[in-house]
Formats: C-alpha cells, sequence, structure tokens
C-alpha cells in the first residue's frame, strides 16, 4: 500500500509524464489485460539473451507505468494498484537480469544504458 502511495505520489508532485511512456495498451480495466501480459511472459521466455530480456522487461515496464497514468486519469485506483504491482515485478525482474549479466566492458555499457532509461 506505501509503496502505491509513492508511485502517486511520483507521478502527481515530482510531476513526471506518464504520457511520455508511450502506449498504455490493454490497461488493466479491460479482460484482454491478462491476455497482454501472458504474451509478455511468453516473448520474455524466448529472448535470446539477457540483453534482449532486459530490453523487452524495460517496453513492458514503460508500459506498466503508462497503465498507471491512465488508470490514475480514470480514477480507477484498483487498476493503479494493479498496475503498479505488475510494475514492481518487472523491475525486480529487470534487475536479476542486469545483475546475471557478466562484467566486460561491452555488457556494462549496456547496463549503463538502460540505467539511463530508467
Amino acid at each position: 500500500m506505501i509503496s502505491l502511495f509513492l508511485i502517486i505520489l511520483s507521478l502527481n508532485v515530482i510531476g513526471v509524464e506518464y504520457s511520455g511512456f508511450g502506449d498504455a495498451g490493454t490497461t488493466p480495466d479491460s479482460p484482454l489485460h491478462y491476455f497482454d501480459t501472458l504474451y509478455e511472459d511468453y516473448q520474455l521466455a524466448f529472448a535470446d539473451t539477457p540483453e534482449e530480456e532486459a530490453e523487452l522487461t524495460l517496453q513492458h515496464l514503460e508500459e506498466r507505468y503508462a497503465e498507471i497514468g491512465v488508470m490514475l486519469e480514470q480514477q480507477n485506483y484498483e487498476g493503479v494498484y494493479e498496475a503498479s504491482l505488475y510494475s514492481q515485478e518487472q523491475t525486480q525482474e529487470l534487475q536479476e537480469v542486469l545483475t546475471s549479466v557478466e562484467g566486460t566492458t561491452e555488457n556494462l555499457d549496456f547496463i549503463y544504458s538502460i540505467e539511463t532509461q530508467m
């Protein structure tokens, strides 16, 4: 519950433009949202490299942020909560992928590029 409050606070007070995260796609209030996230899991399962997995996870994370923004505009706080749970899971997945990448110079450059996009 505290994390939900922090997300709402950061989107409203800090002035992060959630519309800048791109298309929200299918939002949590849609019955099709389950299939949207299922497809994202499928994409991640067949990622060829950790870099590709990290890029996909980052794209999915940006979509969750856009979903949070749409749900806030609609004052659908249950949808905000659901999208924030997904975003927490995807943030953790992204951290796990980044820590699994070996510390070569090429991979460190990749990790830096991902972290600067977050």
